[in-house]
């Protein structure tokens, strides 16, 4: 089994385990910490993670220039590693000051904690901020291992890792040792999937070693880091922007709720990204290459994946996520068939907009990218300050964040039919997607699955009828082939 291939069975794997994890801990933990603490324990998490993401971006760009110098000397390699340890020692004040910032005001971000509970944040966030300045240095290794294509060694170890920590999790609540026990397993597993990623780069690696690098060295990674440190903000604010505004205006027990009622939402967006990042590489050669007709193709054809996917996940959502909270964690953990809604069509519209940040990735625009993508992001977050503080409404809270990430779902596709030439995306298909996303809002209304026999017969049912809507209208003759695999596609060299 060829590298590719065994990148993505390990993926795919970490998103299985973890969709089971999350199934298995998270009504756990609600209990053992009640509604409140939970809430708390995830507003946190956000919060910190959105907050300090400021580590210079050195080993989302170490990948990349390890992935592009492949062919260079074993010195020139090595003077890179040290070039990303460099960056994350020179940024390192800076976040640390972040981090304590951010901890300090952690009590005061979310609504409604009473004063007796502001020990146990601090402490919770104080762990977690320890987890976070030394995540930089701790992906290193993995970044190494991504850039030589070895990327499933590294997943593997944080599938393991991430295992261990949840187990760990479990028994930490049940003892009651409350959040900062549950950050001292985060932490816990974090160190012990970096040093087992480092020893298996060691042993996979063979040029492996660090060396004082040059300030050529420095220079070319910061060329790639400072806009990625950028998007990377941008992207977690895009991730995160819900849970914190919930936990801010609201209070810990809706962020808790949203926890449950967001959660297949999340895994749906999760599998829209690994399908379009599939992509990603051979876009970006083609663009490389000059060949924009092929780059085009490649586009519209992510572009459509992503928009059945999301068509897909979000109508069923929309038809059995209230039956499915309500067996999995108690009606009470629900947000409501209108929350429920808007959440369907945030989540569509991030889809889309990812998809279309991944193309401008690869295309290098990335400025522009960054640029809009960040004026969005304040338009949205002020938005819904202001809708919901008008209203005391959830629901208002929503319609905020979709009117305002309005500008990068239209300026996003002007970038990318700038950097590829004309690449307009058919009417019809947002059409067909609408109607699905209608009629299922609709027809959940009147749909009660009570057992869980009744839902898993359900969910069989609307599969099969949503997927053959989504293949069959949704997307194009030539995407639907190539996904069913019915004729496949030969280049003019012969070359499958």
């Amino acid at each position: 089994m060829g590298g590719v291939q065994m990148n993505a069975g390990a993926s795919y794997l970490n998103f299985v385990v973890m969709a089971l994890l999350g199934l298995l801990v998270n009504p756990f933990l609600l209990v053992a910490l009640g509604a409140g603490t939970f809430g708390t324990w995830k507003a946190c998490q956000r919060i910190l993670d959105v907050a300090t993401a400021a580590d210079g971006g050195a080993p989302q760009a170490l990948k990349w220039i390890v992935a592009h110098t492949t062919h260079e000397d074993v010195v020139t390699k090595q003077r890179t590693i040290g070039a990303a340890l460099v960056i994350w020692l020179v940024w390192l004040p800076v976040l640390l000051v972040i981090s304590l910032v951010t901890t300090v005001a952690l009590p005061w971000l979310i609504n409604n904690v009473g004063t007796e509970a502001f020990a146990g944040i601090w402490w919770t966030g104080s762990i977690l901020s320890v987890n976070v300045v030394l995540a930089g240095l701790l992906a290193v290794p993995s970044s190494v291992l991504i850039g030589i294509n070895r990327s499933y060694k590294a997943v593997l170890i944080t599938t393991l890792a991430i295992v261990l920590a949840n187990i760990a999790m479990i028994w930490t609540a049940w003892m009651g040792y409350g959040m900062p026990g549950l950050a001292a397993c985060v932490l816990a597993g974090a160190i012990v999937g970096g040093a087992l990623t480092l020893l298996i780069a060691r042993r996979t690696v063979a040029w492996w070693g660090i060396r004082k690098p040059g300030r050529a060295d420095v220079a070319r990674m910061l060329n790639f880091s400072g806009w990625i440190l950028v998007w990377s903000y941008i992207q977690r604010l895009f991730l995160s922007s819900e849970i914190i505004l919930l936990s801010v205006l609201v209070g810990a027990v809706a962020a808790s709720n949203y926890t449950f009622t967001a959660y297949v939402l999340q895994f749906a967006l999760s599998i829209c990204l690994m399908t379009t990042s599939a992509q990603m590489p051979k876009l970006g050669a083609q663009i490389g290459a000059g060949q924009l007709p092929e780059a085009r193709a490649t586009i519209a054809e992510s572009h459509q994946l992503t928009l059945a996917i999301a068509t897909f996940a979000g109508s069923g959502i929309l038809l059995l996520n209230a039956d499915f909270v309500a067996l999995w964690v108690g009606t009470d953990n629900y947000m409501g068939d209108a929350v429920n809604a808007l959440m369907v069509l945030v989540f569509v519209q991030l889809a889309l907009l990812r998809a279309d940040a991944q193309s401008l990735d690869a295309a290098l625009v990335i400025k522009a990218r960054a640029l809009v993508g960040l004026a969005s992001n304040l338009s949205s977050i002020l938005l819904s300050w202001q809708f919901y503080s008008h209203s005391h409404e959830v629901a208002a809270l929503y319609v905020g964040l979709i009117v305002g990430r309005l500008p990068a779902s239209i300026l996003f596709p002007i970038l990318v039919a700038r950097a590829t030439g004309t690449c307009g995306h058919r009417a019809s298909r947002y059409l067909v997607s609408v109607l699905m996303l209608a009629a299922s809002y609709l027809a959940g209304l009147h749909i009660e699955a009570t057992t869980w026999l009744n839902l898993t017969l359900s969910a069989v049912l609307a599969a099969a009828i949503l997927s053959l809507c989504t293949l069959y209208f949704v997307l194009s003759p030539e995407t639907r082939r190539k996904l069913l695999r019915l004729r496949p596609h030969i280049d003019n060299a012969g070359n499958p």
